[in-house]
């Protein structure tokens, strides 16, 4: 999936882990993805829905690892 891509390369790229500053990180370039993506996929299903949450469950874990 793109929006775990991105995800990825940005995270292992950031030096700066403030909690501020990767929420802004990832509103401006994750989420559209993701949104984008969301309208696609039919979220009814638990598969598709475990995969969209999945990249902000990690995104949130990451943070508090950083910090």
């Amino acid at each position: 999936m793109k929006a775990s891509r991105v995800k990825f390369g940005i995270l292992k790229g950031t030096v700066c882990c403030s909690p501020e500053f990767m929420k802004a990180v990832f509103v401006t370039h994750t989420q559209p993805i993701l949104d984008y993506s969301s309208v696609v996929w039919n979220t009814g299903y638990l598969g598709n829905l475990r995969l969209l949450e999945g990249v902000q469950q990690k995104w949130t874990k990451m943070i508090d690892i950083c910090t």
